[in-house]
């Protein structure tokens, strides 16, 4: 192997390694944050502010439009575009927040919305809208594959956030001033992003192009829909909660969400990470590309099974240790999202998969699929078993978007050819839960961590003991695109 090639899966395994590690701790610090809320805020005051956070990330995801994921595949594939691209691109997206910040505050002036909840959503939004500039300008930093600066920044982000919502509530504050607190956390990290970006690559040109923010837009409206419609089938369960239940059953909700939240906010950046590589894989040589698709896809279901196996049988004990008695009822809500993990963990590398080639339009319609089969079975569902119907509704409309996307992939001649691999995971799963299950159970968080520590081992082992994975196919995967070996896809 040559000295280039050598270099180039150093770094993305360094990559991969940085964005690992800062997703782990930071999903953590922002779990420890929900949970510093929930416990301060109480059950109702927890579901006003999960019901604001889902309108507020609509609303960030609209501005954003695709932009962000379309900026890291274009400057991957011609880095002398970086300055001019990303100048263009934050100015106008900078247009655009202004505009839906005046939209929103018109809409709370109009609706007559109670001032605190008014002030509050209003500074939500200009905190999100804060941090999609920021995002902007890491995506540069990932486009160029420094992706261990943005997972650093990350990590430091998430730690002034904690100590913000923890400072903020415990001098009495409320949530009007959790969300002045955010915005400037929010601020801080996006000018440390831009500076790193000024410093490292050079002057941005901040100059509104036409043309260039024309094509932008056009490559990215249909992931831009794709995304938003996403989100809000997300947040659907909470939208309808608020209107077809209660503020309380919200709450409940959000709960457990939470922490299933914290699990697929990995697997997202995981996912990130595979964006540029499989886009320059997808244009010069699409056999590596199917390759590395299945074997990927393979390792995120390695991780996401397991993971559901655990919740279903640990959810209680999770939420009375995170949570408290108030929270206790959320129990059977982690059981039933924990299914929908098999699901979601995999289907986040949908969206890099079809963004690298070319086919956005298919994640639009696979948006609009899943919004409407969530829409149906939460009003239905929710009317009948309330927070519980949501979960329900949640994990059947995952795991069908899932299974259509691999059929359309399919189709597309990118199969998931890898069903082997599936079956033998699973009969990895259940000799580990089987172990699990003969361990000493006790209550709190600390012993069920270390239960599941103690059976992680077991689990690798059974893995690479019925070859689910050999070393070369994790070496396949952590090579360069522009290696010359070829991954092997089983059949």
């Amino acid at each position: 192997m040559s000295h280039s090639v050598m270099a180039s899966n150093r770094r993305l395994l360094k990559n991969s390694a940085a964005v690992t590690l800062s997703v782990a701790i930071g999903g953590i610090l922002v779990f420890l944050a929900m949970i510093i809320l929930a416990r301060y805020l109480g059950v109702e005051d927890f579901g006003i502010f999960s019901t604001l956070l889902a309108i507020v990330s609509l609303i960030q995801l609209f501005a954003d439009g695709g932009m962000v994921n379309i900026t890291i595949r274009d400057v991957a594939r011609d880095n002398q575009s970086l300055n001019r691209y990303i100048g263009s691109t934050s100015i106008g997206l900078i247009m655009v927040s202004a505009l839906l910040l005046l939209i929103t505050g018109g809409v709370v002036y109009v609706a007559d919305i109670p001032s605190k909840v008014g002030v509050s959503l209003l500074l939500m939004l200009l905190a999100q809208l804060c941090a999609l500039q920021g995002l902007i300008f890491g995506a540069a930093i990932r486009a160029m594959e420094d992706m261990e600066i943005t997972a650093f920044i990350g990590v430091v982000h998430k730690l002034m956030l904690v100590a913000a919502m923890w400072g903020t509530l415990e001098l009495g504050g409320d949530l009007t001033a959790v969300c002045a607190a955010n915005l400037i956390v929010n601020l801080i990290q996006t000018l440390w992003l831009q500076w790193v970006v000024h410093r490292k690559y050079g002057a941005l040109v901040y100059r509104f192009d036409r043309t260039l923010w024309k094509t932008v837009f056009k490559d990215s409206l249909p992931l831009g829909i794709s995304m938003v419609l996403r989100k809000l089938t997300v947040h659907l369960d909470i939208l309808l909660l608020s209107v077809l239940a209660t503020v309380f059953a919200v709450g409940l909700y959000s709960s457990a969400y939470r922490v299933l939240q914290l699990i697929e906010t990995a697997s997202i950046a995981f996912s990130g990470v595979m964006l540029p590589v499989l886009s320059q894989l997808a244009v010069q040589d699409k056999t590596r590309y199917a390759g590395m698709l299945n074997n990927v896809l393979t390792f995120m279901l390695a991780a996401a099974i397991p993971l559901a196996a655990w919740l279903w049988v640990a959810s209680d004990n999770l939420v009375l240790a995170l949570y408290g008695e108030d929270y206790k009822s959320a129990g059977q809500v982690l059981q039933v999202l924990g299914i929908g993990l098999i699901a979601l963990i995999p289907a986040s590398l949908l969206h890099p998969a079809f963004a690298a080639i070319n086919e956005q339009k298919i994640l639009m319609k696979l948006a609009i699929a899943s919004l409407a089969l969530n829409s149906v079975l939460g009003v239905i569902l929710i009317w009948y078993f309330s927070y519980l119907g949501a979960a329900i509704g949640t994990a059947v409309t995952e795991c069908v978007v899932f299974f259509t996307g691999l059929v359309i992939l399919g189709k597309l001649g990118y199969g998931f050819r890898n069903l082997s691999k599936v079956l033998t995971i699973l009969l990895s799963v259940c000799l580990t839960m089987l172990v699990y299950q003969l361990l000493p159970q006790q209550a709190g968080l600390l012993p069920e961590l270390l239960r599941l520590s103690a059976c992680i081992p077991v689990y690798l082992m059974c893995l690479f003991t019925l070859r689910v994975y050999s070393i070369r196919d994790i070496q396949l995967m952590l090579k360069k695109p522009n290696g010359n070996e070829q991954p092997v896809v089983n059949s």
